[in-house]
């Protein structure tokens, strides 16, 4: 059995990705690889990494996003639509609002575990 991770250890996406490899997986497994980065800065820290593209996405803003989007992730909006709703956690989606308070609290590492947590690399969700 893996050890369990320090919040302290975890300082970037690569570290989430090394050291927490379920919970990093079970956040990317559906959306393309090129959001992998973004989407991992922003629900893990609260660091939007994506532009505009990614910005909408996470606004919920449906015009914004197809009119940033390049061909293939115009392709791929259900996609994205589903990462929303079934993987990314509550409170880091939604309005500009919503989203300017995930950044505020720093994602997942700022405002949802207490300094000295311990997270197990269990599978699943949040």
């Amino acid at each position: 059995m893996k050890p369990a991770v320090k919040i302290a250890d975890l300082k970037s996406a690569k570290d989430i990705r090394e050291k927490l490899p379920n919970c990093y997986n079970h956040l990317v497994s559906s959306i393309p690889q090129s959001a992998h980065l973004s989407a991992v800065t922003w629900v893990w820290f609260g660091v939007n990494l994506g532009g505009d593209f990614f910005t909408a996405i996470i606004n919920n803003d449906l015009v914004g996003a197809f009119g940033r989007a390049d061909s293939t992730n115009a392709s791929l909006m259900n996609v994205y639509a589903s990462w929303l709703h079934n993987v990314a956690p509550h409170g880091s989606w939604g309005s500009k609002e919503v989203v300017e308070k995930w950044s505020e609290i720093g994602g997942l590492l700022g405002g949802h575990f207490k300094p000295g947590s311990i997270i197990a690399d269990n599978e699943g969700g949040w």
